[in-house]
């Protein structure tokens, strides 16, 4: 087995972006522009039960 190979065969990558939310404004406004409205409905989501 090689250095970072997993034991079923395949070996885990990282992708490299040159463009992330951190680094591009435009990114940045996609990504801040529904984040409330998904924390919101995440603070509000169901609880199922378990057995």
């Amino acid at each position: 087995m090689f250095p970072g190979q997993h034991p079923n065969g395949f070996t885990r990558t990282e992708p490299a972006y040159t463009r992330t939310v951190d680094n591009d404004p435009v990114l940045a406004g996609h990504f801040a522009y529904p984040l409330p409205f998904y924390e919101r409905l995440h603070a509000r989501r169901m609880t199922v039960p378990t057995t």
